[in-house]
C-alpha cells in the first residue's frame, strides 16, 4: 500500500528497536496509542492519518495527538502532505520531545514546524509557552495551495546534537537543512503532532504517514544521503520566466537535474565540473520545481518558481 515504505517492526518497548506507525491497521488507537483530539482525526482510505474537522464556523483552531515515548538518542522520520498555502494560522507541528501530553499547553521540548509565515520547515525549542527557532530550513517549502508533500528526518544524539533533513520529493534522498547543538532538555515523555488550521476552511487538509522512530544505534546507522545545505547553491533569477543560472562557490557540478513536485524528471544537463550553469526553462509550464545539483561532495537540492 505504501509508496514510502521504510522499515516496519512490531512495536516493542526495548531500546534498539525501530518503532513505526503506517496506519495500515485502519486506526490510531493500537500499535501506538494516540490520544488528544482523537475525534478530529481519521485514518482515511489511503491509510493515512488525516485531520478531519470541518464545519461552518470560520475561526482559527487547532488539534493535536500525542503518544508516550522516552527515546532520546533518536532518529525520527515521517511523511506529510498539506493541501493549503501555509501561514501563521495554517501550519503543523511535529513534536519530537515533550514533557507533557498536552501539546497545546505549556511544555518543555522540541518540535519541527511545517509551514508558517515564511512557508518553510524549521526546528524549534519550546520553553513553557515560548518557542525559539534553532534551525531555519528552506523557504518556499510549503507555499503551494495543494500537494505540499515531503518527508522529514531529524537526528538527535544523547548529547543534544541535532540535524534536520528534508526531501521535497517525498522520498528518502534527504538534504541537510541545518544542524545545531542544544541540550536544554535531555529527557522526554511524549511526542506527537499538532495542526493549526481555520475551521470550516482548512480542517481536512493535513495528512501524515510512515511515522518512525529509530532509537539508539539505529539512528546513527541511517545513511545521510545528502549533507549539502540548499544555501550552497544559488538560483538566479528566482522566480524566472526563461533562463535559470545555477551557481555555487563551493560545488563543481557533475550534472544538474530538474524535477516537478511529483518527482518526474524534466531536464538533465551535464555539469562538466563547472561552478556555474545556465538552464533554459522557457518551455516549462508555470509552477514550482526542484533543482538537484550533483557533485563529488554530494547532492544539493533547491526549489525555483517558473513564472
Amino acid at each position: 500500500m505504501k509508496k514510502y515504505l521504510l522499515l516496519f517492526i512490531l512495536y516493542l518497548p526495548i531500546a534498539g528497536f525501530s518503532q513505526c506507525d503506517d496506519f495500515s491497521d485502519g486506526d490510531f488507537t493500537n500499535n501506538w496509542t494516540w490520544t488528544g483530539y482523537s475525534g478530529m482525526f481519521i485514518v482515511n482510505g489511503s491509510q493515512q492519518l488525516q485531520l478531519n474537522h470541518f464545519d461552518l464556523v470560520a475561526s482559527p483552531a487547532m488539534a493535536y495527538l500525542s503518544t508516550s515515548d522516552t527515546t532520546l538518542d533518536t532518529c525520527w522520520t515521517f511523511w506529510s502532505k498539506i493541501n493549503v498555502n501555509t501561514s501563521t494560522v495554517n501550519n503543523a507541528r511535529f513534536y519530537l520531545m515533550s514533557d507533557s501530553a498536552n501539546l497545546h499547553g505549556s511544555l518543555h521540548g522540541y518540535y519541527v514546524q511545517l509551514g508558517g509565515a515564511n512557508d518553510n520547515i524549521a526546528l524549534y525549542r519550546q520553553d513553557d509557552t515560548i518557542s525559539t527557532k534553532i534551525i531555519n530550513g528552506t523557504s518556499l517549502f510549503t507555499g503551494h495551495f495543494f500537494d505540499n508533500i515531503f518527508t522529514i528526518k531529524v537526528v538527535r544524539t544523547y548529547q543534544g546534537d541535532w540535524k534536520l533533513y528534508s526531501d521535497s520529493l517525498a522520498g528518502t534522498n534527504y538534504t541537510l537543512e541545518g544542524a545545531v547543538t542544544d541540550n536544554t532538555y535531555l529527557t522526554s515523555s511524549y511526542f506527537g503532532l499538532l495542526c493549526n488550521y481555520v475551521v470550516g476552511i482548512t480542517g481536512d487538509r493535513y495528512y501524515f504517514d510512515n511515522i518512525c522512530i529509530y532509537p539508539d544505534t539505529t539512528a546513527n546507522s541511517i545513511k545521510d544521503v545528502s549533507e549539502i545545505r540548499a544555501e550552497s547553491i544559488n538560483l538566479r533569477p528566482n522566480p524566472t520566466s526563461s533562463t535559470l543560472e545555477v551557481s555555487s562557490l563551493k560545488l563543481k557540478a557533475d550534472k544538474v537535474e530538474v524535477f516537478n513536485l511529483q518527482g518526474q524528471q524534466l531536464m538533465q544537463l551535464k555539469g562538466n565540473n563547472q561552478n556555474s550553469l545556465v538552464l533554459d526553462v522557457s518551455a516549462i509550464v508555470h509552477g514550482v520545481y526542484v533543482v538537484k545539483v550533483f557533485s563529488e561532495n554530494g547532492v544539493a537540492v533547491k526549489k525555483f518558481v517558473k513564472e
